[in-house]
Formats: C-alpha cells, sequence, structure tokens
C-alpha cells in the first residue's frame, strides 16, 4: 500500500538482487485466500486451515518518527507510475520542493516538514485497492491504531508534564482516498440511519467554548459506516479512534492517475490540506494539556 510509493524509484542492481534473494514475493492477502481454500477443497473439508503467513517484510512499515507530527498522510495502493501524490505533495508545499525532491526523500518529511506517512494496511504492496477486501481492513485495523497511538505516546513522552501520552499526537491525520478510511467503519449504514449518521454534532454553547479557553468543535464516533463521506474534515469518525478527538482527520481525493478527475478536483483538497498545515508552526511547540484532551472511547491515553 503506501510504502510502495517506494517503489516508483527503482532499487540499485545489488539491492535488488539481494532482496530479491532474501524475501521471497509474497501474494496479497485475497489471493492468499483464494489459495487456501483451494489447497482446502483437494485435500478434503477435514484437513486444518494454514496459518496465514504475516505481512512481507521487506517494506518498511510507517514513516512517522518521533517527534509531535503536524500530519500523518495515510496512502493507499500507490505503486502505479502513474500517481501523482509526490507532484501534489511538492506542488501543494505540504512537501518542501527545495528540501524533497519525491519519493526517495520520504524518510526526511517528518523531520523537515513535521508530516509523517503510514497505512491502514502497511506491509502490502499493490496497485489495485480491488484485490484487498473489507475482511481486510478488518484484519488490518487493529495494527494501524497501534500505529498511530504509539507515534502519539513516543511523541508525548518528551513533553514534561503529559501523563495522558497523547500530548504529542499529531495535529491531522489526512487520508489519500476514502476508502481506507470508510473501511474502518464496520459496516455501511442503513437507509434509515443515513441521514442520522452523517449529521455533524451541533456547536457547543458559546459559555462552554469560552471556559475552556479555546474555540473547539469535536467531531462524533459511531461504529456504522455513514451513508456518504465527501473529502475535507470530518466529523463523524469510526468507534475506537485511536488519537484524540482534537487531532482533526481529513478525506482527501485519490492521487492515483487512474481515479476519474479532472486535474482542478484532484489538487483542490489537497491544496485546503496545505493551507491548514501553514498555519501550524513547524517544529511545534508543544505543551502538556492532558486535562483538555477528549479521547475516543479505548483510545491513547
Amino acid at each position: 500500500m503506501f510504502d510502495a510509493f517506494r517503489l516508483r524509484s527503482p532499487l540499485p542492481a545489488a539491492l535488488a538482487s539481494s532482496q530479491s534473494a532474501t524475501v521471497p514475493e509474497q501474494p496479497s492477502p485475497s489471493k492468499r485466500r483464494r489459495s487456501s481454500c483451494s489447497a482446502q477443497h483437494q485435500a478434503g473439508a477435514g484437513s486444518p486451515q494454514p496459518a496465514v503467513p504475516p505481512a512481507p517484510r521487506e517494506l518498511p512499515l510507517e514513516k512517522l518518527g518521533d517527534a509531535p507530527l503536524r500530519c500523518i498522510i495515510v496512502g493507499h495502493n500507490p505503486s502505479n507510475p502513474t500517481n501523482r501524490l509526490w507532484p501534489i505533495l511538492r506542488e501543494t508545499g505540504i512537501a518542501p520542493p527545495d528540501e524533497i525532491a519525491g519519493a526517495q526523500d520520504d524518510d526526511k518529511m517528518p523531520e523537515v516538514a513535521g508530516v509523517g506517512f503510514t497505512d491502514v494496511g502497511s506491509g502490502y504492496p499493490g496497485t489495485d485497492s480491488s484485490q484487498f477486501t473489507s475482511q481486510d481492513f478488518e484484519q488490518w485495523r487493529p495494527g494501524f491504531y497501534s500505529r498511530l497511538a504509539k507515534q502519539a505516546e513516543r511523541a508525548s513522552a518528551a513533553i514534561p508534564g503529559c501523563t495522558c501520552s497523547s500530548c504529542g499526537a499529531p495535529v491531522m491525520v489526512a487520508f489519500s482516498g476514502k476508502r481506507q478510511f470508510q473501511e474502518l467503519f464496520a459496516r455501511p449504514a442503513t437507509k434509515s440511519r443515513s441521514a442520522q449518521a452523517v449529521s455533524p454534532p451541533a456547536p457547543a454553547p458559546a459559555a462552554a467554548i469560552e471556559s475552556a479557553g479555546c474555540q473547539m468543535r469535536l467531531p462524533i464516533l459511531q461504529e456504522r459506516r455513514p451513508g456518504r463521506i465527501d473529502t475535507g474534515r470530518q466529523w463523524v469518525l469510526p468507534a475506537g479512534w485511536p488519537l484524540p478527538l482534537h487531532t482533526e482527520v481529513w478525506v482527501l481525493t485519490s492521487t492515483s492517475g487512474a481515479a476519474p478527475m479532472t486535474r482542478e478536483q484532484r489538487i483542490a483538497p489537497w491544496q485546503a490540506l496545505a493551507q491548514r498545515l501553514a498555519a501550524e508552526a513547524w517544529p511545534r511547540q508543544c505543551v502538556a494539556r492532558c486535562s483538555e484532551l477528549q479521547l475516543a472511547p479505548g483510545g491513547a491515553g
């Protein structure tokens, strides 16, 4: 998935030869499932089901670092050469064009720009998202949540007075494409509940805002998938979301060249994210605010 952004740049011959000699090519989860079913059919219904192999480890699992980040971008199957992620990041300024040339510099992004990267299903490369099922995403969800929570914990460790392990959580988490966000919800909402599911929460009363010392509108949590997900900031998050509700969640357009949209339609949500990022100083100067943080039930901290 997102890790495959790096695959757009060819590996040195020696390294490619070394990897091919030591790390066998792994099939996608869907192909493994089909192969397993075929083997069981041939062996008989009474044959034990083989264990599912772990994710291939030749790809790095994350580019998050240990500092409080401005944004974590959650990618999705971007190894196709027509993918536009890095040109968009440079054009919008999310990746400083004078310091970041492209995918080969993804290691620098957390330090240079305060922007990290991960996937929902880290370690599984692929160009066709349809090869991954909802069951695949369901299996990946706990690991994805754990990566987000652990990064927030690492980033909070150096903040004096923080006891909640969440004061260093990222300002934003941005999903590159809708599917990896919507698959975090348990199942689609029924029509009778769709309108209610996508209704954002009412703004807090002025007195409550003043007493909190800031203007803050928080999203709501629900198990069922909203009937519709638009690009931009999200006001409905999946139950079990592991970060503070102060962390903004954005859904952006897919950067895949195969996605049918104009250039303007593709880049506009990324430009909006870039404008929001520009309002956050880098490096961040975080202070302990444990009493103010509102966490999702079962989330970090």
